[in-house]
């Protein structure tokens, strides 16, 4: 894994009417480039877990560019993008086990339909607005 460390501020705004954020300009990372205009929920944490895993915490650079990993392919397989979340979460923000793991995990069990429906659809390019 490439030395890299995520920005401490992200370039996003915050879309009120849709409770997500939009990348205000590119964002660049050793794997991918998330484009400007690009769409992100951050962590797809059902509402029951927010307490203990907000969709919008310290992770939330590794969520938005497996969101658009996921989204976007780049010739990536699900696991592969899954295994990068996680790496990403362990190396390089540095978080606890409880987060990386448990995370990872819950993509890995729940991520499919996702993946399945955003490679049909080609979410991406529906959810980059410029």
């Amino acid at each position: 894994m490439h030395e890299f460390t995520f920005p401490n501020v992200m370039p996003v705004q915050y879309l009120l009417n849709r409770d997500q954020f939009q990348f205000t300009e590119d964002y660049p990372t050793p794997e991918v480039t998330v484009p400007k205009g690009f769409i992100t929920d951050g962590a797809s944490v059902p509402r029951w877990l927010q307490a203990l895993y907000p969709s919008y915490y310290k992770y939330f650079p590794a969520a938005a560019v497996h969101d658009y990993l996921y989204g976007s392919g780049m010739g990536m397989s699900r696991k592969e993008c899954d295994q990068l979340f996680r790496d990403n979460m362990k190396y390089r923000l540095k978080l606890s086990w409880r987060y990386y793991l448990i995370m990872y995990w819950a993509v890995r069990v729940g991520g499919r339909s996702h993946f399945t429906k955003r490679q049909i659809e080609g979410n991406v390019t529906a959810s980059v607005q410029r």
